[in-house]
């Protein structure tokens, strides 16, 4: 059963049933368990998924509530995706290069190291060091505190000035290689949202004054929970990256690349 909640899962118990407009089976599905009392995600957070997210998302409430879902698709076209956030909620901004935002390295020593690499499907070959594609691992293959509240994203929320582009991007760039080595933690790193994504979320939660670490970590704390009792495919997807233009090399260890529907980790070693 794949656990993948890479999207914030803030649940919603008393979500009014007035709230339902389906339009959909699964949204129909939605509306009927929203009436049993089950405990959901928003319906605006619900309908910004896929239908192969929504169907994740209603597959333990359906099962608790004997709500039956509509039978899944024969396939699935992994190019299809709905956004984050809807057209009138996006960015005035342009989403910020990731390649620019880490203090750790340099945008411009980043962009040569994997311009001196080249992209083998699931490894990365560099002159001094390769990168291989990490999967989602059973729990046996985690650290044995992974599960305790110990372990924590620890986002922060920005406090800076909205129009610093320079400072701006160091924040999210920061903050994203904090959710990706968190859910590497987890063993997801084949469910994780891609950096474009991540900028949306922020959007989303900064115009609509909400606390965006700690929904964040309201999210980490469902993962955990869920990661813990369920089980995972390592990879849901054969498809791969088109190219290194799609990958930015996070910090000295860690790849990641992204053609805006898919996200991909590639790690230089033990994670």
């Amino acid at each position: 059963m794949r656990i993948i909640i890479i999207l914030l899962l803030l649940i919603a118990a008393n979500a009014t049933q007035a709230a339902c407009n389906p339009r959909t089976e699964l949204e129909i599905a939605y509306c009927q368990l929203q009436a049993k009392g089950a405990r959901l995600p928003t319906w605006g957070d619900f309908r910004r998924n896929n239908s192969r997210m929504q169907r994740l998302l209603l597959k333990r409430p359906s099962t608790t509530h004997g709500v039956a879902l509509p039978k899944a698709s024969a396939s699935f076209n992994t190019k299809q995706t709905v956004s984050l956030i809807t057209s009138s909620a996006r960015a005035t901004r342009s989403i910020p290069a990731l390649s620019s935002t880490t203090s750790k390295h340099s945008s411009l020593s980043r962009k040569k190291s994997l311009q001196d690499c080249s992209l083998a499907g699931a490894k990365i070959v560099c002159a001094e060091q390769e990168y291989r594609l990490l999967d989602n691992l059973q729990n046996r293959h985690l650290q044995n505190n992974v599960f305790a509240a110990a372990n924590v994203l620890g986002l922060n929320n920005y406090s800076g000035d909205i129009d610093n582009t320079r400072l701006f991007n160091s924040y999210l760039g920061d903050n994203y290689q904090r959710y990706i080595e968190g859910m590497l933690r987890l063993g997801l790193a084949s469910s994780t949202m891609s950096y474009s994504r991540f900028y949306y979320t922020f959007e989303d939660a900064n115009k609509n004054n909400r606390d965006f670490a700690a929904r964040f970590e309201k999210m980490y704390v469902f993962l955990k929970k869920d990661k813990q009792s369920m089980g995972v495919k390592s990879r849901y997807s054969d498809e791969m990256p088109a190219g290194l233009h799609q990958c930015v090399e996070l910090t000295a260890s860690i790849v990641v690349c992204d053609n805006n529907t898919m996200n991909w980790v590639y790690h230089s070693g033990t994670p």
